[in-house]
């Protein structure tokens, strides 16, 4: 039951990632559409990004993609 519990934990932390990633797809589109750029929101996540001192393989089990992950996204869209 352990491994089951675990499995559906680790799927359940993907999907919050998911939705994250939405989010911040979101909240970009509304920036460049109200600000016409993105490059504040791709500051403020290289500045956590900064300060972060969490290794990158702990955000596999986060609810919250990594900030070099989103930085990346960002830029791509």
């Amino acid at each position: 039951s352990d491994i089951i519990f675990e499995t559906l934990n680790i799927t359940d932390v993907r999907h919050t990632q998911a939705q994250e990633i939405n989010a911040d797809k979101f909240a970009d589109m509304i920036t460049k559409k109200i600000y016409k750029s993105d490059d504040k929101v791709i500051e403020f996540f290289e500045m956590i990004d900064a300060k972060n001192k969490s290794p990158e393989a702990l955000y596999f089990f986060s609810t919250h993609p990594s900030p070099k992950n989103r930085i990346e996204l960002l830029k791509s869209y």
